[in-house]
């Protein structure tokens, strides 16, 4: 896939720097600070293009609605430290401050750099980890809540506008109610920026958005990362392949494509039905063997007999992802140009995904997709549903082969 090569074609990302970087700074209006910059103006500007915006995260998530449906979900954003009790560490707080330094000192070509513009954007992004929570809090602070609410808790912009702005022509009640993890941020967020300049807003605005974009750069941005990463985790890794980064870029942006070419190449009818088979050997066994299982009371053998009769056992690959029209529907609209311009093809996914936004919360969601990959190599159980899904990633060997002398 073009999408791939160009990821991995290094030598044509050395070769065009940071000018792709620059070019989508100026569309995003990030290249000069401006006076009649506004938190709203600039939000409203990179939420047309990605998602993940500098000062609040929004995704879809599952809402019960009618039928059931995504819903629209605001939380607080990824900031450039994995989990915000390390902002207290001064030893990982002075390493992070050298990579703001040494990345923005690329990004700038090393001229016009003013050390205390990434001792600023450090100050502003340790009050904004101040607010927030670890990563397993925030989950767990789940909220449904109007629009009007959201507006009264977390006034820093004008929602329905943003909202308007990212879904032209869709009213209110299609993206309410709204889920909302983080409540603490949410809720302060209004007053810690109201007491940041401006400017220093705009430069970590400007920081954030560069966090997002630096993996479509060139090695020089990965490298300044591994030296922060040795500090935080107390271990020196080796720089991650670049090939390892763009698969596993390539399956997040374009996973059903890949699942389909996969599912055509390596899976086939008989091994599924063996496996299947298998399975069902097992499960039959289980149930007839329970009684003689003396640890487990009454009770807990009867709920266990219910989940093996009502078991459904998925194997392979959904039907579906075989269906050429199915699969180009979902890519719409994404182009990718050629090899050399990696960075642009990454800018347009982002702003794919966010211009189907309206559409991911208008649609009902496929019960017939799976909740794994089918290149996975394990088995997944949904307890909720009570499906056991085989994947056509373990039906090949050296896990699974029809060949094999049983």
């Amino acid at each position: 896939m073009r999408f791939y090569r160009g990821c991995v074609n290094e030598s044509q990302l050395a070769d065009r720097g940071v000018i792709p970087l620059q070019a989508f700074f100026k569309e995003m209006t990030l290249l000069t600070y401006s006076t009649s910059y506004t938190i709203q103006s600039l939000t409203e500007t990179l939420a047309g293009n990605m998602m993940s915006l500098p000062l609040f995260r929004l995704r879809t998530l599952l809402s019960q609605r009618h039928c059931l449906t995504n819903a629209l979900h605001i939380s607080q954003p990824e900031l450039g430290l994995p989990s915000s009790d390390l902002y207290q560490n001064s030893t990982v707080l002075a390493a992070y401050q050298t990579y703001i330094h040494d990345v923005l000192k690329l990004v700038l070509l090393d001229t016009n750099y003013n050390r205390s513009i990434g001792e600023q954007i450090l100050k502003v992004e340790k009050q904004l980890a101040g607010i927030s929570l670890k990563a397993s809090e925030a989950e767990r602070d789940f909220e449904k809540i109007s629009l009007l609410d959201l507006q009264k808790s977390s006034p820093v912009i004008n929602w329905e506008q943003l909202l308007n702005k990212m879904m032209p022509s869709t009213s209110a009640s299609m993206y309410e109610p709204i889920l909302i993890t983080s409540k603490r941020y949410l809720e302060n967020v209004n007053k810690v920026l109201a007491n940041i300049r401006d400017i220093d807003q705009w430069y970590y605005m400007k920081w954030a958005t560069l966090l997002k974009m630096s993996a479509a750069l060139d090695r020089r941005f990965s490298m300044a990362r591994v030296q922060l990463d040795a500090v935080i985790y107390g271990v020196k890794e080796a720089l991650t392949p670049r090939w390892e980064y763009c698969l596993e870029e390539t399956n997040r942006t374009f996973g059903p494509a890949l699942q389909a070419v996969f599912a055509r190449s390596k899976s086939s009818n008989t091994t599924c039905r063996m496996a299947e088979s298998i399975v069902r050997e097992i499960n039959s066994s289980i149930y007839t063997h329970l009684d003689k299982l003396t640890f487990l009371n009454a009770t807990t053998r009867h709920h266990i007999r219910n989940k093996l009769q009502n078991m459904a056992i998925k194997v392979g690959f959904p039907a579906r992802i075989l269906n050429r029209t199915n699969v180009d529907e979902q890519f719409i609209g994404v182009g990718v140009a050629s090899y050399s311009r990696f960075f642009e093809d990454v800018r347009d996914v982002l702003r794919f995904e966010t211009q189907n936004l309206r559409e991911i919360l208008l649609t009902c969601v496929n019960h017939t997709m799976w909740p794994i990959v089918v290149q996975s190599a394990h088995i997944h159980y949904c307890p909720m549903k009570t499906i056991l899904y085989i994947p056509a990633g373990l039906l090949q060997s050296p896990f699974f082969s029809p060949d094999f002398p049983w």
